[in-house]
């Protein structure tokens, strides 16, 4: 197959920018946008940029695939699976590997509200262009900023090889309707708003037997796991399992 190239000749390729090794959302987003790019014989490099927030867990999947963060990116076109706000902090920063001038740069920003924050907005404003991975989230940055190209950027999802359906061993009945909600709580429970999440399933399910229904409920931190039964409405079944459990 013949190499493609871009209007100037260069090499066609993208700059995939993201927490490539963070086990935290983003870096779940990131890594599924990398596989998407393999399956479709898209060349890429990948540039790994650290989480706002220091953790100790790391995913090696590609780490192989990473480039060095000294050297200039190869490829014409940037796109940036993070944030604004961190977006905003690579412009300041101005790494080695970040070129804007010639090249196209994009991000993939992940928002809950229709409203965006100032810090959001100048970052968003910085780009070519602002792929949606939400129908939600492209209209909001549509009313927000009406001149910037948004294009819808539907996310893929891969379930890992070895995952088998298992109620008995979280003790979910196989007759039940099930439902499952998951958030880092080391990001916003404002934003996430997993207690939301409890209450809709209480009114959704409040005229059904108790037991008809279930809620497991993951989380690493005593105060939001023994918030969730609380707020959860009294009749549908509620179990807290702590992350471990989950992922043993």
């Amino acid at each position: 197959m013949s190499e493609r190239l871009d209007r100037t000749g260069a090499r066609f390729g993208i700059n995939l920018a993201g927490h490539l090794t963070s086990p935290q959302g983003l870096g779940v987003a990131a890594r599924n946008t990398a596989r998407v790019l393999d399956e479709r014989g898209t060349p890429w490099s990948g540039i790994d940029v650290p989480p706002p927030a220091a953790i100790g867990e790391r995913v090696e999947e590609l780490v192989p695939r990473l480039w060095p963060a000294y050297e200039r990116a190869p490829y014409p076109v940037n796109l940036l699976h993070l944030n604004p706000p961190e977006v905003l902090e690579l412009m300041w920063a101005e790494p080695r590997w970040l070129e804007i001038d010639r090249r196209v740069t994009a991000c993939v920003p992940f928002w809950e509200f229709p409203r965006f924050p100032g810090a959001w907005l100048d970052g968003l404003a910085c780009m070519d262009a602002v792929l949606a991975p939400s129908h939600f989230i492209e209209a909001a940055v549509r009313r927000a900023l009406p001149e910037l190209e948004v294009f819808h950027f539907a996310q893929a999802v891969w379930l890992p090889d070895g995952v088998r359906a298992h109620r008995a061993r979280f003790g979910i009945p196989a007759s039940a309707c099930a439902f499952v909600t998951a958030f880092d709580t080391r990001s916003d429970v404002a934003r996430k708003n997993p207690l939301g999440a409890l209450e809709a399933f209480g009114r959704a399910f409040a005229d059904r037997p108790a037991g008809d229904g279930g809620v497991r409920w993951s989380c690493a931190s005593r105060t939001h796991a023994a918030a969730g039964p609380r707020r959860a409405a009294p009749r549908p079944r509620c179990v807290r399992a702590r992350w471990p459990t989950l992922a043993s």
